[in-house]
């Protein structure tokens, strides 16, 4: 039988926007998770180019069912980055959008946090503009 204290926690995280709990018990071994950048629009061309990437491809090896792209809902938090500075793209999107209005090579980065705190490596794309 679950707990009051489990099922209030599976209940206020559910609420929080949080992805559906197969399990109440926490049986995640800590595992960081996996950075993937997907491309929704052409990388490379001639500016301005608009450049939209999501990372609705990334996920987490010890906690299956945190994405579900057809939601597009996630348990992960995005953190997005320009030639390595962090890029605000407001608080945690899922989405990358920018500009680009100046000619050049822009790395674009990508570290995904798990509602376990463990952090993933930089996944990094290149975006050339002419």
């Amino acid at each position: 039988m679950f707990s009051r204290k489990s099922i209030l926690a599976a209940f206020v995280f559910s609420q929080l926007g949080g992805c559906p709990i197969p399990e109440l018990k926490n049986n995640r071994e800590g595992i960081p998770p996996i950075a993937v950048i997907t491309p929704r629009t052409s990388i490379s061309g001639d500016a301005p180019l608009e450049v939209n990437l999501s990372f609705f491809d990334s996920f987490d090896p010890d906690d299956p069912g945190c994405v579900d792209k057809e939601v597009g809902s996630s348990c992960l938090w995005p953190r997005w980055y320009v030639d390595g500075s962090r890029h605000y793209t407001g608080d945690s999107q899922p989405i990358f959008y920018n500009v680009f209005y100046q000619p050049g090579k822009y790395i674009i980065g990508l570290e995904v946090v798990d509602r376990d705190g463990n952090v993933s490596q930089r996944e990094s794309l290149e975006v050339l503009v002419f």
